[in-house]
């Protein structure tokens, strides 16, 4: 597990990248917690028989904010 404090949109989130288990299933998730009006949270997840991390990036790079 990793945690990093980051910003979006202007606000205070965290970046949490996580691997665990399940049954025979390796399974990847890359979340973004952001504190702003309200609390969001964005979850990319993978299994081991997907490499889709670079694109859960990409995407996350374009997540904004608007109220």
């Amino acid at each position: 597990k990793s945690y990093e404090k980051t910003e979006i949109s202007g606000y205070p989130a965290f970046r949490i990248l996580c691997h665990y288990q399940v049954g025979d299933t390796q399974i990847t998730q890359l979340e973004y917690a952001i504190n702003a009006d309200k609390s969001y949270v964005i979850t990319y997840s993978q299994t081991s028989d997907y490499d889709r991390m670079e694109e859960y990036e990409a995407s996350a790079e374009t997540i904004h904010l608007e109220f």
